[in-house]
C-alpha cells in the first residue's frame, strides 16, 4: 500500500460523507481529473483503506413506513438484509 497524499485525503474525506458523489464532481472538488480519482478510489478498495461502502438509513422514514419495513424484516432475501434488519 502506497502512503496517502493530499488528494486521497481529500478524495476520503469527500466519500465520507457521501460515498454516492459523482466521479465528474468529485474531480472538480478534488482537482484531478475524473479517471484519476476513480483509479486512486479503486487502489484505496483494493488496498483496504476503504472496506465497504454503505448506505445510512433515515429510522423515521423507515418508521413512516411501516408496510415495507415489516415485510422487509419478515422476509429477508439476503445475509445483508438479515444485518440491516436486525439493527433496525
Amino acid at each position: 500500500m502506497k502512503n496517502l497524499d493530499s488528494f486521497d485525503r481529500k478524495i476520503l474525506k469527500i466519500v465520507q460523507s457521501n460515498n454516492r458523489v459523482t466521479s465528474e464532481k468529485l474531480a472538480k472538488d478534488v482537482g484531478l481529473s475524473s479517471s484519476a480519482c476513480q483509479r486512486r478510489l479503486n487502489s484505496m478498495r483494493k488496498d483496504g483503506v476503504i472496506k465497504k461502502d454503505v448506505s445510512v438509513l433515515d429510522r423515521n422514514k423507515l418508521n413512516s413506513h411501516r408496510g415495507w419495513r415489516d415485510q422487509a424484516l419478515q422476509s429477508p432475501r439476503s445475509g445483508l438484509e438479515s444485518s440491516i434488519s436486525s439493527q433496525i
